[in-house]
């Protein structure tokens, strides 16, 4: 009887050494058709860092509750400005505050800085400063020109661009490039501080809905933007005139 048990216990170890094998040892798992690619890290671009773990797991940044500082050099482009961005999401009106000046007020943490000015180079040490913070900035005037910048590593700040397809004018361009977005006016000629004030609204939209991760919500929106033949004929996913493309919002949430 002895016997007989041994054997079994030898055959069952020897059963499970070959299963334990052939899953270490299986393929992965292809994605299923038509399921959304992940997230790659961006070179060379804006973006975060390329850990979202490390930034989105924090239990401050997950209870944060949406705190908006307009950042204007002048009153009435800021509130210009403001207008802008509760054109497409008037609920928050409530959570913004306005700041005139060039110094930047930190006397309460905010979820989103929207600086609708030049000059974004000047603001990289706040935004390391401020990780939980999405500071998000035009990459330069209203001049239709490529931009070219000592650091293209630009982390927290997400830069815009704006451009008018039925024109075919738009604002600063380059390596740095995230989003771009219509300024929606009816004129011929693109504004830097207006795409950038819709862009910073959808982010907004897509961050509240998916939990208050900044790292979260831009790989959402890189992921889902709308690119065509027009802003990335070559099927990229990214250049330096359009970025990642235009945001979309609902897909972006449901990403």
């Amino acid at each position: 009887m002895d016997e007989v048990i041994k054997m079994i216990l030898e055959w069952a170890r020897g059963f499970i050494r070959q299963k334990e094998s052939e899953v270490k040892d299986a393929p992965s798992t292809p994605p299923r058709p038509g399921s959304p690619p992940p997230p790659t890290p961006t070179t060379g671009t804006s973006g975060g860092n390329n850990n979202p773990a490390s930034i989105c797991d924090d239990p401050v940044v997950q209870g944060r509750k949406g705190k908006i500082l307009i950042w204007d050099h002048n009153e009435s482009h800021g509130n210009d400005v403001r207008n802008v961005f509760l054109g497409s999401y008037v609920d928050a009106a409530s959570r913004i505050t306005m700041q005139i000046g060039w110094n930047f007020s930190d006397v309460e943490p905010y979820d989103l800085v929207l600086k609708s000015t030049s000059g974004f180079e000047r603001q990289l040490p706040l935004a390391e400063k401020y990780p939980e913070t999405c500071f998000i900035m035009p990459v330069g005037s209203n001049h239709d020109k490529e931009m070219t910048f000592l650091n293209n590593n630009v982390g927290k700040i997400v830069l815009t661009r704006t451009y008018e397809p039925d024109d075919k004018v738009g604002t600063a361009y380059g390596g740095v490039l995230e989003f771009w977005e219509k300024d929606h006016k009816d004129d011929e000629k693109a504004v830097s501080s207006y795409g950038n004030a819709l862009v910073a609204a959808k982010l907004l939209k897509i961050w509240e809905a998916r939990g208050g991760c900044w790292e979260d919500t831009r790989s959402a929106a890189r992921n889902t933007a709308y690119r065509d033949n027009n802003t990335h004929p070559n099927g990229e996913k990214w250049n330096k005139k359009f970025g990642f493309g235009q945001i979309r919002i609902n897909e972006a949430i449901l990403w």
